[in-house]
């Protein structure tokens, strides 16, 4: 099995997606940039 380095593993990597939207810091920076607006926080529904 072929082993890739962090760098080249992008957000649509499904294993860096998750993990992206699991930190709620990580998440409100990636959902900035890609709404292009501020985001003040971000809250998870409970389960």
């Amino acid at each position: 099995m072929k082993q890739i380095k962090w760098e080249e593993i992008g957000i649509s990597n499904d294993f860096m997606f998750g993990k992206v939207m699991r930190d709620p810091e990580l998440c409100r920076e990636l959902l900035e940039v890609i709404l292009e607006i501020p985001v003040d926080h971000v809250e998870y529904p409970e389960e």
